[in-house]
């Protein structure tokens, strides 16, 4: 259970990390975002990985739709979240498919597109910090989702993308947050986990 201090910390800290992205200017977002899906990208292709799930972004998050398209043009599976009771669900998604919209106004596949379980899961942040601490909305999907996930023993690798200035000396941690394996940024790739 949460105490009030740990409650706090974590809202005040989404506030700070919010408020600290939407200031850096929309041509310095994309430019950085840029640098981090040229990086991810690489990663992804040296890994060998065949099953992706990423996010489409909301906000000031990284850009990922050239990201898609390039992996799609790559011949990866890829698949978005759909939120669910449990966390999260991935569907199939290709670039070009239709994209609709949840609750929280989040870019999402159909409910009809086939589920698909990814090798390795990207996950947009609100801030992180260097042993893989995430900071994300606050709804726990990702948390819940990647927990039942790490439970078998082929349980995708879990990615943060972020720009390096998202970093924090520390995230707050609660005993269900899921740390990240590994972060992405326009500066460094940074394994905090396990590694493909």
């Amino acid at each position: 259970m949460k105490t009030l201090k740990e409650s706090d910390q974590k809202t005040a800290q989404r506030k700070a990390a919010r408020e600290r992205r939407d200031k850096v200017s929309r041509t310095a977002r994309q430019s950085a975002s840029l640098r981090i899906l040229a990086r991810a990208r690489t990663f992804v292709r040296d890994k060998k990985i065949k099953r992706l799930a990423l996010y489409l972004p909301i906000g000031s998050e990284v850009d990922t739709s050239t990201l898609l398209s390039a992996l799609h043009a790559d011949g990866i599976a890829l698949s978005l979240p759909r939120t669910t009771l449990n966390g999260l669900d991935f569907h199939r998604f290709a670039s070009g498919d239709e994209i609709h919209y949840g609750e929280y106004r989040e870019p999402r596949p159909s409910a009809q597109a086939p589920r698909h379980e990814p090798q390795m899961i990207f996950a947009p942040l609100l801030a992180f910090d260097k042993t893989g601490g995430r900071l994300g909305w606050g709804g726990g999907y990702y948390d819940r989702a990647l927990a039942a996930r790490r439970r078998n023993a082929k349980a995708p690798v879990y990615v943060g993308l972020g720009f390096a200035a998202q970093q924090v000396e520390r995230v707050p941690m609660e005993a269900h947050d899921q740390k990240l394996d590994i972060i992405i940024t326009e500066k460094a790739l940074i394994v905090t986990g396990k590694a493909p």
